[in-house]
């Protein structure tokens, strides 16, 4: 192949260099997603990308060619999609939790023992080769072009500006709240468009293009509940079954959210009104003792009350119920704030007395200077915020380095 040849070098290094960024940030956040552990170790799928992508630099004289990239990306696809329902996804999640005292997120019991652990391991290896291979070829003709260009600083240069390219890229299909299926249209695509630029066979070639093209249907979900791929996380919203005693028949009592496939917070409606019309959800007085109500019993009414993490918006409802004046609501993903706009009993956020920010809360305590009666720690859960703060537990950090007078504010729980 003329390396020669038009498109300039420096196109196609800003290609490729944009297409590796936009697949490696695609598989970190859907791996990282449908096979939890990942979430806990989402530098894994990062340094098996750098493995493939170094040792097809390594190899940049040798051969390039796409197809097995095409074909790992399939097999990749198919195991966390769970294509053919094996569950093959929970099993690595599951089977690497050796011991019960040491769950992830909810302990599934597989009843496999030593061999159940044995495929989970199995299946991260296969996965974490799986992502190296699809980088190899792409790291092989990285590598080729960055050595045959006559100015390295400018091909380093133009490498940089096509992984920002694929980063922006990622970035804006997230802020979008598109799903996986559509970010595989773009990477497809991208496959597709440089596998000219590749030493495959006119049947390889051929059968390259069909995988890729097939790649975003294997990873469509149609049908279930209403989900949506928000700029942090995976959110699907159901309805929230409770049981009624004595019969124990399941009655819908609003919804419940789930994150990254596991239940995360019920909308619970804490008015008094509410809580009269529905005694089938409520055991007589139960509600004053829930952990929304219950610290406001303890301290007091507190007119200037902060809640970050406050999610759909039940520790907002029952502030409100317990007399607070101003409530300064702080959470991160907009669209668990829009569903509690939309769905919360209470609708505590459409409250003239509410004052919702959308932010990190780390971020927030870092610039707000307002000052509060009760500081309430919501649902504060960072790790699978793909930010330069994951795997900080905000619980430990939001109050540190601020200084608290006592005339200025009192923290809450």
């Amino acid at each position: 192949m003329n390396e020669q040849s038009t498109p300039s070098l420096g196109v196609r290094i800003f290609a490729i260099s944009a297409l590796i960024l936009f697949v490696e940030m695609l598989l970190i956040r859907w791996i990282a997603t449908e096979v939890r552990i990942f979430a806990y170790l989402q530098n894994g799928i990062l340094v098996a990308a750098f493995l493939g992508l170094g040792l097809g630099a390594r190899g940049a004289s040798r051969p390039a060619r796409l197809l097995p990239s095409v074909v790992a990306l399939t097999l990749l696809v198919l195991t966390v999609r769970d294509f053919f329902a094996f569950g093959l996804a929970e099993r690595v999640t599951q089977g690497l939790t050796a011991f019960q005292d040491s769950p992830i997120w909810y302990q599934t019991d597989l009843g496999e023992g030593l061999s159940g652990i044995g495929l989970a391991l199995g299946l991260t290896i296969g996965l974490l080769v799986a992502t190296a291979l699809v980088f190899h070829p792409l790291g092989q003709r990285l590598g080729r072009w960055m050595n045959v260009h006559e100015r390295p600083i400018t091909a380093y240069t133009i490498n940089i500006l096509g992984s920002l390219a694929g980063i922006a890229l990622f970035d804006l299909a997230t802020l979008a709240r598109t799903s996986p299926w559509t970010w595989l249209v773009v990477a497809a695509c991208g496959l597709i468009g440089i596998l000219r630029w590749f030493e495959d066979s006119p049947r390889s070639r051929g059968l390259a293009i069909g995988l890729a093209v097939v790649l975003p249907a294997l990873a469509w979900q149609p049908g279930g509940p209403l989900t949506v791929w928000s700029p942090y996380q995976k959110l699907a919203l159901k309805p929230n079954l409770g049981t009624v005693s004595p019969g124990g028949e399941p009655v819908r009592c609003g919804h419940v959210i789930e994150v990254n496939s596991v239940g995360y917070q019920a909308l619970v409606g804490l008015s008094r009104g509410y809580i009269a019309a529905h005694p089938e959800i409520f055991a007589h007085g139960s509600a004053r003792t829930s952990h929304y109500l219950l610290p406001h019993e303890l301290t007091g009414p507190r007119e200037r009350v902060l809640v970050v993490g406050a999610g759909a918006g039940n520790d907002v409802s029952g502030a409100l119920r317990m007399g607070a004046r101003s409530v300064r609501a702080v959470e991160i993903d907009p669209v668990i704030a829009e569903w509690g706009k939309r769905f919360h009993p209470d609708s505590p956020y459409a409250s003239e007395r509410v004052d919702l920010v959308i932010e990190d809360a780390r971020a927030f305590f870092a610039q707000d200077d307002g000052t509060y009666d009760l500081i309430w720690f919501g649902l504060l859960d960072s790790h699978t915020t793909p930010s330069a703060y994951a795997n900080v537990r905000l619980d430990h950090y939001c109050l540190h380095g601020r200084e608290l007078r006592r005339d200025e504010t009192t923290p809450g729980t």
